[in-house]
């Protein structure tokens, strides 16, 4: 009987096509190998075995889609092929800073960045258990709090690739924006209320590459060329989509000035280009307007406003200096129904009169589904984590006497 391969009994193989996560193909492909006795072939040269190297190899080529197959093809023994494949793919085994000697790198002084320290904050865990995956990540990490997640671990070759596009397409060395971002290391920390525990040179890179992702994502996107018509990630709604709603994540993000001040410096052009690439690299996942609602409060798009995350705060003349925390708004919104003893509940018609006030900006089904998200965001939060903060406290109170007076009659 003809045999399918080099084994006498068929094995199904995962195949890598280059858009899924190379770290789970790659531990796949590892128990496959232990299971027919392989693995040593693949970890040392040492290991010589003709037969079982060929039916490695036979392995590795099988399971490769064409366009990865061609990376391989030149390759004669099964190690090369991994070790090519490792080289490519496995991002955990480069770094963005080889070759740079960070701690030769001199800075004259630490420099501020404009945001507010700790604006970037984690969702508080009474919204998250409601739905983790609502604030988690799908495909790319941006920032410490969801950095080195192994189910995100694919997307950093994307990161590779981009910065070293960005950095190729205007002449510039990558060593002037480790001192770019090195001079700003504790500012940025600052930033985020929880700490990161990363090294100075890990933190750096992790910066440097979110930072070139995010401003090659947003000008290749403005400039759809034929140059990028095989980048999935802007072509294929898969990808881009998902990309886009990682991007808008509470917990997803870099400070914007960071991203403005960096576009500049690469580019040689004003803030306000990079504003207008941010605004329409988004326009479809969220509603852009000359003016934008801040919580029942509007300002004008000018050239110098500032963003302090990617899209979600905005410190504008009419807004506080400091950035809205709109989750918690959102969950004491609800819980303010325990301030008063009379019932206060919020309903459809509750949500028409919103939004015809311009209030709410309604992109849901109905407004039923504005009342289901704030049930949601609101269940199982304790009253008495917020109340002595709560900004309507005082009007509550004036409810429920006025209320309680019509009770008296």
């Amino acid at each position: 009987m003809a045999n399918s391969g080099p084994s006498s009994c068929y094995v199904p193989l995962p195949i890598f096509t280059g858009k899924e996560d190379y770290m789970h193909w790659r531990k796949k492909m590892e128990t496959l190998f232990i299971s027919q006795d392989l693995w040593k072939i693949i970890q040392s040269d040492e290991y010589q075995d003709k037969r079982k190297d060929a039916q490695a190899l036979y392995y590795i080529q099988q399971s490769l889609a064409p366009p990865i197959f061609s990376k391989i093809i030149s390759a004669s023994s099964a190690k090369t092929a991994w070790d090519i494949l490792e080289s490519e793919y496995n991002m955990a085994k480069a770094h963005f800073l080889d070759g740079i000697d960070f701690e030769a790198i001199q800075i004259s002084a630490q420099l501020k960045i404009s945001c507010p320290a700790g604006f970037i904050k984690e969702v508080p865990r009474v919204l998250r258990d409601v739905d983790p995956a609502a604030f988690t990540p799908e495909l790319i990490s941006i920032g410490p709090l969801h950095q080195g997640r192994p189910e995100l671990a694919n997307m950093e070759k994307h990161k590779f690739h981009y910065a070293c596009s960005l950095l190729q397409r205007f002449g510039k060395q990558k060593e002037l924006y480790v001192c770019f971002i090195k001079e700003r290391e504790e500012s940025i920390r600052a930033c985020y209320l929880k700490p990161s525990d990363l090294s100075s040179r890990d933190y750096v890179e992790m910066i440097l590459l979110d930072s070139f992702f995010i401003i090659e994502l947003f000008d290749r996107s403005e400039n759809k060329t034929a140059k990028y018509a095989d980048d999935y990630l802007l072509h294929d709604p898969r990808f881009s989509n998902s990309i886009k709603l990682d991007l808008l994540l509470v917990e997803n993000q870099l400070p914007y000035r960071l991203l403005a001040d960096l576009a500049m410096n690469i580019t040689s052009t004003d803030g306000f280009r990079f504003n207008v690439f941010s605004l329409n690299y988004f326009q479809d996942s969220i509603e852009i307007r000359a003016d934008f609602v801040i919580l029942g409060k509007r300002c004008e798009l000018e050239k110098d406003f500032t963003l302090n995350c990617l899209v979600r705060d905005f410190s504008c003349r009419e807004t506080p200096e400091s950035s809205i925390d709109y989750y918690n708004s959102f969950s004491t919104f609800e819980s303010a129904k325990k301030l008063t003893k009379s019932k206060v509940g919020f309903y459809g018609d509750d949500v028409a009169v919103l939004v015809e006030a311009g209030v709410i900006i309604n992109m849901l089904d109905s407004n039923q589904a504005v009342v289901d998200v704030f049930d949601k965001l609101c269940k199982n939060f304790r009253f008495e984590d917020i109340k002595s903060v709560f900004c309507f406290n005082k009007v509550c109170r004036e409810i429920d006497d006025y209320c309680s007076s019509f009770s008296a009659w």
